[in-house]
């Protein structure tokens, strides 16, 4: 018997499941297409890895907390064999296609394939929110005797198929990333369909927004996700249909500095923070103080060098907003 034969379509169990599934999808998307810095872009030169850009207009340039060692193509599989593939292409000698009509239709295939794929990975990770939330709001419970007495479960939690039990922040921490893939969904779709919509950002923005303000309580204030967080948000905003919300652009990526610049700070004082540790959070993901001499030399770097990055990116966004308003004068 199946997961969804034993628990049903929307049973609290499968909201994990769901997720894992949905992001599964999205991240094999961005890996095999170039929409978001993840695949070959059409008519570019080939290149030997396909990890995230430096680009600074990139909207995933700090993409969770890997480092720049960790994303190098020795580490990664998938840019490994890129770079094996493009070097046998060298190495062989051209050869044209037999059926130049075969080709083309195994390209509209595959497009099909990942555009199928695309309409999955939102239908999944939509479900997924949608049970979250309803965990959350009490209208979902794993005990549904409790709902039909009119009782509300003193607080949410969700029992896992792997026994392990899930209390609200775990549960508000799972929505937020839920929210964030939706976001990344969203402009996923606009850039591979060529048709980035001001509709993409605007639900990109409203998805980007709810992880944030989910996110924000529960990490730590230096947290590289809460940069990531405001940093998201503030790139969706740049490009809103609203003109009011446009104009908060610039805040939420200067907030993303900020939380890097508190980042650097907390880790001057690390050794500090190894003798008395600061107040733990509720979510206590992040704690650098526990990081050894050579992990904190490494992590100071990489920070350094996104903070850099961030700061570039405001100076050309206060460059712009100048220029927009002595265009308007």
């Amino acid at each position: 018997m199946s997961r969804r034969n034993r628990y049903g379509d929307d049973a609290p169990e499968l909201a994990p499941i769901l997720h894992s599934y949905g992001r599964a999808l999205l991240e094999h998307i961005i890996a095999t297409s170039g929409a978001l810095g993840g695949g070959p872009v059409p008519n570019a030169e080939p290149a030997e890895s396909i990890s995230l850009p430096k680009n600074k207009d990139s909207c995933f340039e700090f993409r969770n907390d890997v480092s720049e060692e960790d994303s190098d193509s020795a580490s990664n599989p998938v840019a490994l064999g890129k770079r094996k593939a493009n070097a046998s292409e060298e190495e062989s000698e051209p050869q044209q296609p037999d059926d130049p009509g075969q080709e083309e239709e195994s390209e509209n295939e595959q497009e099909q394939e990942e555009d199928d794929d695309m309409g999955v990975a939102f239908t999944v990770l939509d479900l997924s929110r949608v049970i979250f939330e309803k965990i959350l709001h009490g209208s979902v419970t794993q005990s549904p005797e409790s709902l039909s007495k009119g009782k509300h479960p003193a607080k949410p939690e969700l029992k896992l198929i792997t026994g392990e039990v899930w209390g609200e922040t775990e549960l508000q921490i799972e929505l937020a990333e839920v929210r964030n893939d939706l976001g990344d969904i969203g402009l996923e779709t606009g850039a591979y369909m060529h048709r980035l919509t001001k509709e993409n950002f605007e639900q990109a923005s409203v998805d980007y927004e709810a992880s944030l303000n989910l996110l924000a309580p529960l990490i730590p204030p230096y947290a590289r996700r809460l940069s990531d967080a405001h940093l998201r948000l503030g790139l969706a905003l740049e490009f809103h249909p609203e003109q009011s919300r446009r104009k908060l652009a610039k805040d939420y990526i200067n907030r993303a500095a900020d939380v890097l610049q508190r980042r650097l700070d907390q880790i001057s004082h690390i050794n500090e923070h190894r003798d008395a540790p600061p107040e733990k959070h509720v979510s206590d993901a992040d704690a650098i103080w526990q990081l050894d001499e050579d992990q904190i030399r490494r992590e100071e770097k990489d920070v350094q060098e996104m903070l850099q990055d961030l700061r570039v990116k405001v100076s050309d966004a206060h460059a712009e907003h100048d220029v927009t308003d002595s265009a308007a004068r």
